[in-house]
């Protein structure tokens, strides 16, 4: 059994953009608690985003391999684009919000429909369905993410169902 740690880790520094993240956002301090299955890392992720803002999002999170080089340079290409952009350092507007999702599209076959609210500059969040994945990641990964979690009861797995998982794209900031 896997457990998360509470350090808390900057991609930024040590890792080349951009990176994938299948993971569990959350606000603030509070990092959910869970108990994962052997077999993929779990750790605390603090992104800094939204350009001069330096919003820290945060996410319990896993990085998943790039499906190929193919996807790596769309995937960059996305980054590229939004760098510098400032999205959420004051508000993002609906103008961005649908460009981004032309982007997802056009770049990468996939869509933001249901996870755009938390887009800024350096954080690009992708609707999580088993088609962006496969357009995404060369990771084996259960449809249903919640088998990754060791659950100590039933109901532990009810609290938290819906938006629980999340795919995003983490990218560099201009600041």
């Amino acid at each position: 059994m896997s457990k998360t740690t509470s350090a808390r880790i900057e991609i930024h520094g040590f890792a080349t953009y951009p990176q994938l993240v299948l993971g569990i956002q959350f606000s603030g301090d509070f990092c959910p608690a869970y108990t994962f299955k052997p077999g993929r890392e779990f750790v605390i992720i603090s992104h800094q985003c939204a350009g001069h803002a330096c919003l820290h999002k945060n996410i319990l999170g896993t990085v998943l391999t790039v499906k190929d080089v193919a996807t790596m340079i769309q995937l960059q290409k996305l980054c590229n684009k939004w760098e510098g952009s400032c999205c959420g350092q004051f508000y993002t507007s609906l103008d961005d919000l649908i460009n981004y999702r032309e982007d997802l599209r056009s770049l990468l076959n996939c869509d933001c429909n249901r996870s755009y609210q938390s887009f800024v500059e350096g954080w690009y969040p992708v609707d999580l369905t088993d088609q962006s994945l496969a357009a995404l990641a060369s990771d084996i990964l259960p449809s249903d993410h919640d088998d990754l979690i060791e659950w100590e009861y039933e109901s532990q797995q009810f609290c938290g169902i819906v938006g629980r998982w999340s795919l995003v794209i983490l990218g560099q900031n201009c600041d």
